[in-house]
């Protein structure tokens, strides 16, 4: 493989809401962590939770027409604070969600968002009526899928299932089934969900690749009973179940099977929590370091080949 750097194949992202936690809180945060991030030329796309203040919202719009910039806007609070879940089996509560969901839509083309992202939200308690809500979870895709077109892509982030997050969508087979059901949906792959579902990644990535919008390399810690069992975004490497070595082996896969290409260029983000007197710009450098680490790795994987 020619020593091309990461960004010939994909483009690395930062994870702003994950840099800084609590931007969605305090107005002008966001914003602040935008500019900060943009002095780093290595990042090319930028994730950002929804934002609540009108003037921070056109700000960030006017910086993301400015620089061109690539952003998606992430949606998961709206569902884990307002409890707006669009797999929701009573209908009423169902269709305020997608409503709650679609609210936001306008404020994320103002801020410049040409994605956003959705989660399912929680599993059932009766594990035999799965199938139930994700029926309820693809008709709410499609109406959403119809409310951010023509301009603004939807995805979908499949969680895991009945570890942590425990989400009605999870499982890499169903994501692709709702996909192919609902035009315009790609999905948000996410490395942390796929172990704690015990799906094997690499195996899974050809299958994947038509529908996959962005990526996410995050760590997880598997072993029952551990205080951060479950998906923490914690630092690659211990106590979590991937590490660097990890990153490479995937994005290797992902190279051998076309998801990052060339041509197709995805977006990838390290997706680290920021934890309490952590500075940001180590959470930065560590992002940074982990996927050009991956990329090394992967390089040295296709090489042997």
């Amino acid at each position: 493989m020619e020593p091309a750097p990461l960004s010939a194949y994909a483009r690395p992202g930062l994870m702003l809401s994950q840099v800084w936690p609590d931007a969605r809180d305090t107005e002008g945060e966001t914003l602040r962590g935008l500019e900060t991030a943009l002095a780093h030329p290595f990042f090319e796309t930028f994730h950002s939770v929804d934002v609540l203040f009108p003037k921070e919202r056109a700000a960030i719009g006017r910086v993301a027409r400015e620089r061109k910039l690539d952003l998606t806007c992430g949606l998961s609070r709206i569902a884990s604070h307002g409890k707006h879940h669009l797999s929701d089996l009573d209908e009423g509560r169902r269709e305020a969600a997608v409503a709650a969901h679609a609210a936001v839509f306008d404020g994320a083309r103002e801020m410049g968002a040409r994605y956003v992202q959705v989660n399912s939200g929680p599993a059932p308690a009766d594990p035999a009526r799965r199938g139930e809500a994700l029926a309820r979870l693809e008709a709410s895709l499609a109406a959403l899928a119809e409310a951010a077109a023509p301009d603004v892509g939807l995805l979908i982030e499949p969680l895991d299932v009945t570890v942590h997050k425990k989400g009605t969508l999870g499982y890499a087979p169903e994501a692709l089934a709702l996909c192919r059901a609902v035009p315009g949906l790609g999905l948000c792959v996410d490395t942390a969900h796929m172990t704690l579902n015990g799906e094997a990644i690499e195996g899974a990535l050809p299958a994947l690749l038509p529908h996959t919008g962005e990526f996410h390399f995050c760590n997880c810690v598997t072993t029952p009973g551990h205080p951060l069992h479950g998906d923490h975004h914690v630092p690659f490497g211990p106590p979590g179940a991937l590490d660097v070595a990890d990153v490479g082996r995937i994005m290797a896969a992902a190279v051998r099977c076309g998801l990052f290409s060339r041509e197709a260029r995805p977006r990838v983000f390290c997706e680290e929590r920021r934890t309490t007197g952590q500075a940001p710009e180590d959470v930065v450098d560590h992002a940074r370091a982990v996927l050009e680490g991956g990329w090394d790795a992967a390089r040295a994987h296709l090489a042997d080949a």
